[in-house]
């Protein structure tokens, strides 16, 4: 069996988690995770079938020196070097921040011929030479599939590059959408650290969705996708307020719980972008507010007729869309198919049969 090390975003983020338990359900193979500093590794463990290879902040602080005099992260190309596969699976890998550079040489170590880069979004990106230095870097991996059309429009001229629907999409089963109760579902994210998004018009939004749909005789249920992020912090401000709402909150452990309470929902409001990924898959109807063009690129990929809120541009004390749309079930089954070809092309893997 071939021993293969993942890269993922480990921050007990739903949706990330989601990738990774794809991943392992579709390939049995002899995983190990590269964990970085500051990660749970207990939970990890508790939760994915897999070793631990554990790149320490020591490491981190030693491999920068060393990059000045040897060109290259001793430790981390150390590490790399054990393994005959490296998968890196996520959403938003590559992004590019103050301080980008740091990140870009832990990337220069991980990507090579033996990498598959999987359902992955670029940028947002400020300025050519970041465009350019991964057009270079991703021109040496063995494949790089991006679940957005404007992301794979980049980089259109390399030929290992795929596009194909995010990668959660794979969980779409129409035997297992739930009948609906009268339920609405929302989720939130604390918008103080979101550039261009107004964190009071954000919660006067949300605050004035719950008021609504109270009236009208919906249970209203707030959903934390990532309580490091601080989605569980925003759910119990507004709880404070409008004590009748629930909170259901992911925790890293309670994942199979998590996920049925969202399928009892009959629509949902969805700022986290696998928010709006699940409620299609289960059978929601679904108002997408996009805090990022992710969401947006995401949306117009799937279909023209879907109806969202671009946070970066709402207006203050008004409900200001309250169109919920559902996907049919044929176009769910084409984008199950097509996200199932993310997997397709990784070289050398046992597939689970």
């Amino acid at each position: 069996m071939r021993k293969v090390l993942v890269f993922a975003y480990f921050n007990k983020n739903i949706g990330d988690d989601l990738f990774v338990k794809i991943l392992q359900d579709k390939y049995k193979n002899n995983y190990t995770f590269l964990v970085t500093s500051g990660t749970d590794r207990v939970q990890i463990s508790e939760n994915f079938n897999g070793n631990i290879e554990y790149y320490s902040k020591t490491m981190e602080k030693l491999d920068n020196l060393l990059y000045k005099k040897l060109g290259y992260m001793y430790f981390l190309r150390k590490i790399i070097s054990k393994y005959s596969d490296i998968i890196i699976i996520g959403g938003s890998m590559f992004i590019q921040y103050k301080g980008w550079e740091n990140k870009y040489k832990f990337y220069q170590e991980l990507i090579n011929e033996k990498t598959c880069i999987i359902g992955v979004n670029f940028g947002p990106f400020y300025d050519n030479t970041f465009l350019e230095k991964y057009r270079s870097l991703f021109e040496v991996a063995s494949l790089v599939s991006f679940r957005e059309k404007k992301s794979y429009d980049f980089f259109s001229h390399l030929k290992n590059i795929q596009y194909k629907p995010d990668v959660v999409f794979n969980l779409y089963n129409e035997k297992k959408v739930n009948k609906k109760n009268k339920i609405i579902g929302i989720s939130v994210i604390d918008t103080s650290q979101k550039e261009n998004i107004d964190e009071g018009k954000y919660m006067r939004l949300i605050e004035n969705y719950i008021k609504d749909y109270n009236k009208k005789g919906y249970e209203v249920v707030l959903f934390s996708f990532c309580e490091p992020e601080g989605d569980l912090k925003i759910c119990m401000k507004i709880k404070k307020i409008y004590s009748y709402v629930k909170v259901i909150s992911y925790t890293g452990n309670n994942l199979r719980e998590f996920i049925e309470e969202y399928r009892k929902c009959e629509k949902i409001i969805a700022t986290r972008f696998h928010s709006m990924i699940l409620g299609w898959i289960y059978g929601c109807e679904v108002l997408p507010l996009a805090y990022s063009d992710k969401t947006i690129n995401v949306i117009k990929d799937i279909s023209s007729y879907i109806e969202y809120i671009d946070l970066r541009k709402i207006k203050p004390d008004s409900i200001e869309n309250d169109v919920f749309k559902k996907l049919d079930i044929r176009r769910l089954k084409r984008l199950r198919k097509e996200s199932e070809e993310h997997f397709l092309n990784i070289p050398k893997l046992k597939r689970v049969e």
